[in-house]
């Protein structure tokens, strides 16, 4: 009955009942009465009152009836030949095979398969190629994508056809055992490339030679591209969609060699546009290694393949750098064996935290109000950027509190809020101490002064009691709360400012409690959305800086979060479009195109302008200076990357393009550096961005140490008689970036000696750049190596270019300290070439520095 009461008319009964005038159930595909009699060919009318033959009368009368015993054997069949197949080819496109029967039998195991309507009956299932196949209905575009080879689950779709459930049945068969015979040719053909590329490795391993083409490399991709055709016939795609940037990277390559298109490099079964299968066109850097061995077999170096803007990740992948880390480790093994078995000792024991402390100690109440004052006084931007902390009020209202009787604490007696509290203090403390260190410009006053060198000598026991309290705070039981998170989100911010934690392991404690207590959901309480939006911004910060993808904030809470804090507010676009490139560098299903990687550093610099728009406060202006800093940092080890590929690939105009752009950057970037920590309108807030800068800069002096030892092997093979002029300007550049390096030195040694406290930042670069000077007088670190192990390129730059890159070099000299000053001042002196200025009274400090 409709909603009227007036009778509805039933679906007419099928045709086998209607002949024999008998109830039809109208159950399909096949009715009671059918199904009891063994008519499988049961069906039913298209329109009430009429019907169309499933088949012509003369297909009827010629095809055999198929029993039920003949589709439990054709389903044997399938299911065995599919097994057997799977077994000898394990390919994805046979699981989706399994997969579109699996839901085939669940989609016939309810109510039928086919729906009455008017224009005809709806079938659920798949089909073959348009063309080829008139079971598709016309304009189903989407169809190839679905037997693509990309192991994406089989979808389905609702189609019209006037067939029997058998004939689609057979169909489908002749279907799949086309698209098996498909994929075992595809299969075939890998095989044979493979065998092509094993081939060629073993050619390559028994030649020294450099050459990057050979009759074997055009072998291989014209049977690629041929390949690669073949798939994009069998798989459209949509030209808005697909772009060839966006192909994925598991190319690799060796240093000298050019990238191998093998099993482990290029998915047999993913569309590759033919145009993008490319050598200069896709980044081979990430997988290539060149430090196979040696260096980290007793020096503890390792290739950090999660921070992709990080020194070491260069220095795997960089045989410059591979050679002259290669060298301190024969040096250790000749010279230093005694003193790197002591230094192992006391690495393996070095911790300033002793084990089962109950009892922490804090400085006098009268020391601690007036550092507590001074800080306040300092870094007046406190509560924009550090926005937990506690303010000046209740901070000196909690020491009076605290502190009217002792300055010593059991933690075990202590409630959560007198932990908070002192906690809060403490940490005031190590920020007050770290905004006076880290300025030159803020003189103290003799009582200043005084009250400063008594805070430095607490320094030691306020670290210390920093990490018993969190380890208190954690060990109690209503330890998960926002209160709680807020000291941890401190604590979390201190070590990525502080120099003292630049390589310990990152536990993210801070962003895994604020995800358990589900503040990324927050959406009322704003004290707790502006500690999401603290703790997401830091734990942002510190792992972009080395290339690390920020997993636990690449989510959907990146968009859905809200932003109450104006620094985050004005930050995200710029966070977002960062995440973007690391992910992009990490991943491992695409090719990553070397176009794409220069239109991101474009893109980059925009991003970073704008954001640095948007902030006009104290508070913007340093939090620019931190994005500044990371974009500088990024992009110039993406410049070194980048030289590393167009070098092995022997592309000498691409090289000298992104050279010219490193240089460029490298001398904005050191101007930008010591600028910011010589400014008076930054004065006392040094501490913010110090350590990023101090990074920085030793990861620039691990670049320029690279290109002049890459400009030394250009500089050997070339013939003094047959190229003298080139020759000179190759030694011209040589010299220009020995000097910028020394100069770097001097710089830094002079800020070291302006200092009230000398940081390790600072300490562990001297130490590295007076062994790199060492290295760099060697006359044996230039000279007597294997050149065969080094590509060149630069000695093919033409003069004239060669001449611009020199004015450069000597520009960046001159922006850090003028020739005449430089002249004047005492230079270093070499200590022992031999050993690179490494002694056993130094060895400590050198290699703590160099492997910390």
């Amino acid at each position: 009955m409709d909603i009227r009461g007036r009778k509805m008319r039933k679906p007419p009964a099928c045709v086998q009942c209607r002949r024999r005038k008998i109830g039809c159930d109208r159950v399909k595909p096949v009715c009671g009465n059918c199904n009891k009699s063994g008519k499988y060919d049961c069906f039913f009318p298209d329109v009430p009152g009429m019907y169309t033959p499933s088949v012509s009368n003369y297909e009827r009368k010629t095809t055999p009836k198929v029993s039920k015993a003949q589709v439990a054997m054709d389903h044997h069949v399938r299911e065995s030949l599919l097994h057997k197949n799977d077994q000898h080819m394990g390919l994805k496109a046979l699981e989706q095979m399994r997969d579109y029967n699996t839901r085939l039998q669940l989609l016939n195991a309810q109510s039928g398969m086919f729906e009455s309507s008017a224009n005809g009956n709806e079938y659920s299932g798949m089909g073959g190629d348009n063309e080829s196949n008139p079971y598709i209905p016309a304009g189903y575009e989407d169809y190839q994508l679905l037997m693509s080879y990309y192991g994406t689950p089989a979808e389905f779709d609702l189609m019209k056809s006037r067939y029997s459930q058998e004939e689609i049945l057979l169909k489908e068969m002749e279907f799949l055992e086309e698209k098996l015979v498909e994929v075992s040719d595809l299969y075939k053909e890998n095989e044979e490339l493979d065998k092509l590329n094993e081939d060629i490795k073993r050619q390559r391993n028994k030649k020294k030679s450099t050459s990057i083409t050979t009759n074997n490399d055009e072998l291989i991709f014209k049977k690629l591209k041929e390949q690669s055709k073949r798939q994009a016939a069998r798989v459209p795609t949509d030209d808005s969609d697909m772009n060839t940037s966006d192909i994925g990277d598991d190319a690799h390559s060796n240093c000298n060699e050019t990238t191998e298109f093998s099993e482990d490099n290029v998915d047999k079964f993913k569309v590759i546009d033919p145009n993008f299968i490319n050598k200069q066109e896709i980044f081979a850097i990430g997988n290539n290694v060149c430090v196979k061995s040696g260096v980290n077999d007793v020096l503890p170096l390792f290739d950090n393949r999660n921070k992709v803007f990080d020194k070491q990740f260069l220095i795997y992948r960089d045989r410059h750098l591979a050679r002259f880390y290669n060298t301190l480790h024969n040096l250790n093994k000749t010279h230093f064996t005694k003193e790197f078995k002591l230094w192992e000792d006391v690495r393996s024991m070095k911790s300033f935290l002793e084990k089962n402390v109950t009892t922490i100690r804090l400085p006098e109440r009268a020391l601690m109000q007036e550092m507590i004052i001074k800080y306040t006084e300092l870094v007046q931007v406190s509560g924009s950027m550090i926005p937990v902390l506690k303010s000046k009020n209740e901070l000196l209202s909690s020491i009076e509190q605290l502190f009217s009787t002792a300055t010593q604490f059991i933690l075990m007696e202590q409630s959560i809020e007198n932990l908070l509290a002192l906690f809060n203090i403490n940490m005031c403390l190590l920020l007050t101490f770290e905004s006076l260190s880290s300025t030159v410009l803020i003189p103290l006053k003799e009582e200043e002064l005084k009250n400063y060198q008594e805070l430095k000598n607490w320094v030691p026991t306020l670290k210390a009691n920093m990490e018993y309290m969190k380890t208190e705070l954690e060990s109690r039981k209503n330890y998960e709360s926002i209160e709680v998170l807020k000291v941890i989100s401190l604590y979390k911010f201190y070590r990525m400012i502080s120099s003292n934690y630049n390589n310990m392991v990152d536990y993210d404690e801070d962003i895994y409690l604020a995800r358990k207590l589900a503040l990324n959901y927050e959406s009322k309480n704003a004290e707790a959305i502006i500690l999401w939006n603290f703790i997401f911004k830091n734990y942002c910060l510190r792992h972009l800086f080395g290339g690390e993808t920020p997993n636990l904030v690449s989510g959907p809470e990146l968009n859905s979060s809200i932003v109450i804090d104006p620094l985050l507010a004005n930050n995200i676009p710029l966070l977002s479009f960062q995440m973007d490139i690391v992910a992009y560098l990490h991943s491992k299903d695409f090719l990553i195109s070397m176009e794409k990687l220069k239109k991101f550093k474009q893109t980059y610099k925009f991003k970073l302008n704008d954001a640095n728009k948007r902030g006009t406060d104290t508070a913007s202006t340093l939090q620019n200076v931190i994005d500044s800093t990371i974009y500088r940092n990024s992009v110039l080890l993406l410049d070194n990357y980048m030289l590393i590929q167009y070098e092995s690939l022997g592309e000498v105009d691409l090289f000298e393009d992104i050279l010219n752009e490193f240089l460029k950057l490298t001398q904005e970037s050191l101007f930008y550096a010591f600028s910011n920590l010589a400014t008076l309108k930054f004065a006392g807030f040094e501490f913010l961005f110090a350590n990023f800068s101090f990074n920085l800069l030793d990861n620039i002096c691990h670049m320029l140490l690279s290109l002049h030892q890459r400009t030394a092997v250009a500089c050997n093979i070339i013939n003094d008689s047959t190229d003298a002029t080139k020759k000179v300007l190759l030694q011209t550049l040589m010299n220009t970036l020995k000097d910028v390096l020394s100069k770097l030195m001097m710089l830094l040694d002079d800020y070291k000696k302006n200092l009230k406290y000398i940081d390790q930042n600072i300490s562990k670069i001297l130490s590295k750049m007076k062994v790199i000077i060492e290295y760099l007088e060697n006359k044996d670190s230039i000279k007597n190596r294997d050149q065969d192990q080094f590509i060149d390129v630069l000695s093919q730059i033409a003069d004239n270019k060669l001449e611009q890159i020199n004015t450069k070099m000597i520009s960046i000299s001159e922006s850090l300290i003028k020739t005449d000053f430089y002249s004047k001042r005492d230079k270093y002196e070499k200590v022992d070439s031999i050993t690179l200025g490494i002694t056993p009274g130094n060895y400590s400090n050198v290699f703590s520095a160099f492997f910390p």
